[in-house]
Formats: structure tokens, C-alpha cells, sequence
């Protein structure tokens, strides 16, 4: 079995892939068996709930300083930075969504899957109601779950108004989205053409 055999390459010393390697043959695997999938080749995609492999390298790699004061203004009071975010009135999810992300340190795939049921008022405190929602969003673990209230600076700039807004143009749509230009990748998820514009 392939287990067997990994165990024995292990007890002999032999070369195992790279996390970074492994999880590149992973994501290449993603697409040849949606396309089997959608051909009924096979019943389901059997990566889809495969993780992403990590290691304690990995964690180490991946470990940031905190952004200085310094940073946080050239990202976002800088005249590029300001120019760039006003390019596109159409997508609300590029200002909003980094200004989300700065109030609350919520994930990329968080904010940008959050809905309008998302958004609670809790004695006159709004907040975001993070979760998971089955063919929709998914959590990185059960401690993601969580309410993080709407940072007043948010309100200052008239987050409210743009929900009600948000909220106007989706009156007919089941499950309205907090940013509605967005469209969902079926192997990616809600924030993958956000983030790689960011």
C-alpha cells in the first residue's frame, strides 16, 4: 500500500517531497478532477476537503512582525494607495474589505464570504458573525467561529449606509453578500481575485 511504502522509505532514509512540493502537486490535482467531475468521470472531486499540508517550517516561514504605524500609512494614506482603491467605485470589497481587515484581523476567506445575515445588531452594537455555512464558506478550525464587533471607525465611515446599500440591490437574491460583485471559485473560495489583487 502506499502507506507501506512510505513508511519504508522513511526507515530507510529515503527522500521525501518538500510541504511546499507537496502542496503544488495538490493544487495541479484540483483541476483535472473538477474537470472529471463535470464529465462524470468520477462521482466527486476527492481533493476538495484534502487539506493543505504545513510543518513546523512551514509555521516558522510564514511567522510576520506586525505591521509598524509607518506601514499601515503607506498601505493605506498614501496617494497611491488612495488613488488605486478609487480606480474601481464597482468593487466595494477592495476599500472595505482592507479596511475589515485592519479593524478586526479577520482572514481574507472570512470577510470576503460574509453575507448580510452575517452582520447582527446586539444592543445597538453591530457585529460579524463569522461561521461556516455548507456549500458556501468554510472555517480554518472550530476556534474561527466567532463575533467580532464592527470597529467604530467602520461606522464613522459609513459602513452602515453601505450595507443598506448592499442590502437594496440584492432584494431578490436568497443569500445576499456583504460584497456582491464577488463570485465564488469552486477550489478557492470567496476571497482568491481579491487577495491577488491585494
Amino acid at each position: 500500500s502506499a502507506e507501506e511504502a512510505a513508511s519504508l522509505n522513511k526507515e530507510m532514509g529515503g527522500e521525501a517531497l518538500s510541504t511546499k512540493s507537496k502542496n503544488k502537486y495538490l493544487e495541479r490535482l484540483h483541476g483535472p478532477f473538477n474537470h472529471w467531475t463535470n464529465r462524470r468521470i468520477c462521482r466527486y472531486n476527492f481533493l476538495t476537503n484534502v487539506n493543505r499540508f504545513e510543518s513546523d517550517e512551514d509555521e516558522e516561514l510564514l511567522a510576520r512582525d506586525p505591521f509598524s504605524i509607518e506601514d499601515l500609512k503607506a498601505i493605506f494614506e498614501s496617494d497611491e494607495s488612495i488613488k488605486l482603491l478609487k480606480q474601481k467605485p464597482h468593487m466595494p470589497s477592495r476599500p472595505w474589505g482592507l479596511l475589515i481587515a485592519l479593524d478586526t484581523g479577520a482572514r481574507a476567506s472570512e470577510i470576503f464570504s460574509l453575507t448580510l445575515e452575517d452582520i447582527h445588531d446586539l444592543g445597538g452594537t453591530l457585529y460579524f458573525d463569522i461561521r461556516s455555512r455548507r456549500g458556501h464558506s468554510r472555517l480554518k478550525n472550530k476556534a474561527s467561529k466567532r463575533g467580532v464587533p464592527v470597529h467604530p471607525k467602520l461606522l464613522e465611515l459609513g459602513f452602515e449606509k453601505y450595507v443598506e446599500k448592499a442590502a437594496h440591490v440584492q432584494k431578490n437574491v436568497a443569500l445576499p453578500m456583504l460584497f456582491p460583485e464577488l463570485v465564488r471559485s469552486p477550489d478557492h473560495g470567496w476571497a482568491r481575485n481579491t487577495t491577488r489583487w491585494i
